[in-house]
């Protein structure tokens, strides 16, 4: 009932065939758990409904015995809570103005983009984005027409990234974005993304203009743990160096001697 079909269609073929194809792994080694004598306490999976959508299911089921071979499961529809849990997380991670990660986010996964560095024997890079010439335009035209203006330029900080990087909004018109790539790759992008804001934007019938300010920092190898704070940290000087030089470029950072 849960899932529309009948059971003459359930069991017209196998189970797994209805079972979501990112959970069918899990299904087979949750089954042969089961086959091996271990309960199943809690498992989650998705089932195709009849409509095509997908159900999630929380499963309880007893390991069969010696002695009688069949399984009585019991499963409940959990799609509702699954909804609000994802909810919950969006809320947690991501910015609700521009829906780029927030903060948080941005650190948790620099130290994790460091730690698959480490792995793969390869650099990182972190970019510091301020907006120039925001603050004129929020006073000017009110915050509904800046939250706007914030809104497309994060999409277009997004658009100048591959698929794996991330883009994130630190809060106010700060912006930052972690690169996996050669150390070729990430000035390239800073270009782009300079290029991408610097074109007009259109709100609520008048046309407003930006720059951005970037800060580039760049490991040749992957850095520490600890390490990737400092990281962030050159980001963020070589952007202030950008910003006192006028604006609209960015700056990679460089040691001082």
């Amino acid at each position: 009932k849960a899932l529309g079909w009948t059971a003459e269609e359930l069991l017209a073929g196998p189970f797994i065939e209805f079972v979501h194809p990112a959970d069918r792994e899990r299904t087979v080694i949750e089954v042969r758990r089961l086959a091996s004598g271990i309960d199943t306490v809690y498992f989650e999976n998705r089932y195709r409904k009849k409509d095509g959508s997908w159900a999630w299911l929380g499963w309880t089921c007893p390991a069969a015995t010696p002695e009688n071979r069949l399984l009585y499961g019991v499963a409940r529809d959990i799609s509702e809570q699954k909804k609000i849990q994802e909810q919950l997380v969006q809320l947690a991670t991501y910015d609700s103005l521009t829906g780029l990660a927030n903060r948080a986010l941005f650190f948790d996964e620099a130290a994790r983009a460091a730690s698959r560095c480490n792995r793969t024997r390869t650099g990182m890079a972190v970019l510091y984005v301020d907006l120039d010439g925001f603050k004129p335009i929020n006073d000017e035209f009110g915050h509904d027409a800046g939250d706007a203006v914030l809104r497309e330029a994060a999409q277009r900080i997004a658009s100048c990234i591959r698929d794996g990087d991330l883009a994130a909004r630190l809060g106010g018109d700060e912006f930052a974005a972690i690169l996996q790539a050669s150390v070729a790759y990430p000035g390239p992008v800073a270009q782009r993304m300079i290029e991408a804001i610097g074109q007009p934007i259109a709100v609520h019938g008048r046309t407003c203009q930006l720059s951005a300010s970037i800060g580039l920092a760049i490991s040749d190898v992957a850095p520490p743990p600890n390490g990737v704070k400092q990281l962030i940290k050159c980001a963020d000087m070589a952007m202030y160096d950008a910003k006192r030089g006028g604006g609209n470029r960015y700056v990679v950072y460089a040691a001082q001697s």
